[in-house]
């Protein structure tokens, strides 16, 4: 067997190590939250809704650790679903009659039509992180199929406006420059995915979106802490992603 078998083999055991780790506490992330991992029982009535932050974790864990694109989304649109619940146990009436029709149902009207509640900086940062990752979903399967139909269309322009929305929130609600370039860089990423949305169409509108973001970039570039952590590594990233892009149409 070659090293590079052996490595391989290796790192799919770690893998699969991890995922077993990440789903026993999940379940047991589950059973502290009272909410079933079967949405389709619905939203128990003993459901404590200050123990909800435990099933928006054990569904976080998961989706991070899942390969499949269509699990991992489904994760994600039931992570929005406790993550709206968490925010306002008052919209529970609401999310209950939606708990049994099927979960893409749910969702579209969750980011179509839903009024959401007034959420504060963590609130908002989580829900903006689920946003973006299903948008990074949709869209890099649009890339690879080089289209757009309706349907999924119109589910990343909510998304995408919802993502806007979310990292207003942030901007409004940050408290000192860390949590403003927090802010800032989660602007940046929506509007860098609102841009791929919109070159799709119009090349010129997502140049112009993307230079927003680059804007937004460079300028929280020298916000404290400008040491090299989770925010300034994502800082980076994205910045680099813009540049790729824009370079496409130069």
């Amino acid at each position: 067997m070659s090293a590079r078998m052996v490595d391989s083999s290796v790192e799919n055991f770690r893998d699969l190590e991890l995922r077993s780790i990440c789903e026993e506490a999940a379940k047991l992330h589950h059973r502290l939250a009272r909410l079933p991992f079967d949405r389709t029982e619905g939203i128990p009535l003993d459901y404590v809704p200050q123990r909800g932050g435990y099933a928006l974790s054990s569904l976080s864990i998961l989706a991070a650790t899942t390969a499949g694109t269509e699990q991992q989304q489904a994760l994600l649109e039931r992570s929005l679903e406790v993550m709206l619940l968490v925010s306002s146990p008052e919209i529970a009436d609401t999310l209950r009659k939606f708990s049994h029709v099927p979960l893409s149902v749910a969702y579209k009207y969750y980011v179509e039509t839903l009024d959401w509640p007034i959420m504060g900086f963590a609130d908002a940062n989580d829900a903006l992180r689920i946003i973006t990752g299903l948008v990074h979903i949709r869209l890099e399967h649009a890339k690879e199929t080089g289209s757009l139909d309706g349907d999924v269309s119109g589910i990343l322009q909510a998304e995408l406006r919802r993502g806007v929305q979310l990292a207003t929130i942030l901007q409004q609600t940050a408290v000192n420059e860390g949590t403003k370039k927090e802010a800032s860089v989660n602007m940046s990423k929506v509007l860098s995915q609102r841009g791929v949305f919109e070159r799709f169409s119009s090349v010129e509108t997502a140049r112009v979106t993307w230079m927003e973001a680059k804007a937004l970039l460079e300028m929280s570039a020298n916000m404290q802490p400008t040491t090299f952590d989770a925010v300034e590594k994502n800082r980076v990233t994205i910045l680099e992603e813009i540049t790729e892009y824009l370079a496409m149409d130069d």
